[in-house]
């Protein structure tokens, strides 16, 4: 899995962005001719004007299969790593960043966490072709029962067989609360604790 890429520096992206950490979003501040190289017919102090008439004040990046990213000094990050780092203080360097309720559109600061790869897996929605509602769970035709399992460090585990759905839902939600601590999706979203299945960010 490739490594999360590394932001510009804290400072640099308090010049280029001011951040709401309740609501989520960036908004571009206004540029100084230092940031603009001249060009024909556009100085920089020209450039500097023409970006705080278009760009200032308005939210920033562009929205990316749900999530919006930002184009800034040549890089393109995913804005909610830029609201994470100017939030905390702190680059995530090359941890993920796990949205707590699994939607991630919710750039919110209290919805993000750091997060391994696996971790931000576990956490993830359910897959839109899941068949029972239910991560881990499927039924077994030759036996007319339901069937359990968790995925942990590589390997698949049984969770048993069981004679109805929310028997088999109610053994994968204790399974995933003891091997996945505050990353069990019924902890992050208890209306959907029986319905997640992987996915990556």
């Amino acid at each position: 899995m490739p490594k999360a890429q590394s932001l510009l520096p804290l400072s640099r992206l308090r010049t280029l962005f001011d951040c709401d950490c309740a609501r989520g979003t960036l908004t571009f501040r206004p540029r100084t001719p230092a940031d603009f190289k001249p060009v024909p017919r556009l100085s920089a102090v020209a450039a500097a004007k023409a970006f705080a008439t278009r760009h200032a004040g308005k939210i920033a990046g562009r929205s990316d299969s749900g999530r919006r990213r930002v184009n800034v000094d040549g890089c393109r990050f995913w804005a909610y790593r830029v609201i994470f780092a100017l939030c905390s203080g702190r680059d995530p360097g090359e941890a993920r960043i796990d949205h707590r309720n699994g939607d991630s559109a919710d750039d919110a600061y209290s919805n993000l966490r750091p997060a391994s790869h696996a971790e931000n897996i576990r956490n993830a929605k359910l897959r839109k072709d899941n068949a029972t509602g239910a991560r881990g769970v499927f039924f077994v035709k030759r036996t007319g029962r339901y069937a359990a399992s968790i995925h942990v460090d590589g390997k698949t585990h049984s969770l048993g067989g069981f004679a109805t759905l929310d028997e088999a839902k109610a053994a994968r939600v204790e399974a995933e609360r003891r091997l996945f601590g505050e990353f069990a999706p019924s902890l992050s979203r208890p209306a959907d604790a029986m319905s997640e299945s992987p996915g990556t960010k």
